[in-house]
């Protein structure tokens, strides 16, 4: 299934990156604040990839391939909260200042990304 290789991909690579620049997540919310025209892109972007993915793979199912369901879904809901709410995303995302959440992040990020690459490729 091309969808969860990708998002597996997507978050094993995520979950390294995570690891090798934790210090910078504090630096990236702190920034955030100052670019309201690139929080409008990026929800922007991200809402449109997720319609894509949510009209392409909207299939609720108690099974693995249910991930990517939630992935595409989550997507869509946070590109349209960057454009709708992006003050409130601000605020959330001063929660990444904490080192012990962010390697918990780069953590659960690399299982599942691992775990969807396993299950994609059928071994």
């Amino acid at each position: 299934m091309l969808l969860a290789q990708v998002f597996g991909y997507y978050l094993v690579i995520t979950g390294v990156a995570v690891f090798l620049n934790r210090e910078r997540f504090a630096e990236f919310a702190n920034r955030l604040k100052k670019r309201p025209a690139m929080l409008f892109f990026t929800g922007a972007l991200l809402t449109l990839a997720g319609l894509f993915l949510v009209l392409l793979h909207n299939i609720w199912v108690a099974d693995w391939t249910g991930l990517v369901t939630i992935f595409a879904w989550g997507t869509l809901l946070k590109g349209m909260a960057l454009m709708i709410a992006p003050d409130a995303v601000v605020k959330g995302a001063q929660a990444w200042k904490n080192p012990k959440l962010i390697s918990a992040a780069g953590v659960i990020a690399l299982i599942i990304g691992v775990y969807m690459l396993y299950m994609s490729y059928g071994l």
